[in-house]
């Protein structure tokens, strides 16, 4: 083989894995969006049950109702917890996710800035 093969080889080569690479990036970004829209909606759902949560003790307190309000509080307490779970979770998926992606994305602009 002579130089100029090789020199087309390698360039088709790079092509192919410039399309693997695209392709995957296409395929973790969608995995990344539904990953984000399940967070929004399990985040909203909390929102609703705090609300509800907040609206039975309103209506309890309105009523002069004295019930054992530890159990409410209790319920308040891990939803809250929750919510601050789903916060570091969103945290950790951006950070684990998006970052080395968009370091693979930069190697990929040299690499191209470089061979071009």
């Amino acid at each position: 083989m002579n130089k100029a093969q090789i020199a087309k080889q390698l360039a088709k080569q790079t092509l192919e894995q410039e399309h693997d690479l695209r392709a995957s990036f296409l395929k973790e970004t969608s995995a990344i969006k539904k990953g984000i829209v399940t967070v929004g909606q399990t985040q909203n759902v909390i929102i609703q049950n705090q609300q509800v949560i907040h609206e039975a003790i309103k209506a309890l307190v309105e009523v002069g109702t004295n019930l054992n309000q530890a159990e409410i509080l209790q319920e308040l307490s891990e939803t809250k917890k929750e919510y601050q779970k789903m916060k570091r979770l969103i945290v950790i998926c951006f950070l684990s996710v998006l970052v080395p992606l968009l370091a693979v994305l930069a190697a990929l602009l040299v690499v191209h800035l470089l061979t071009t």
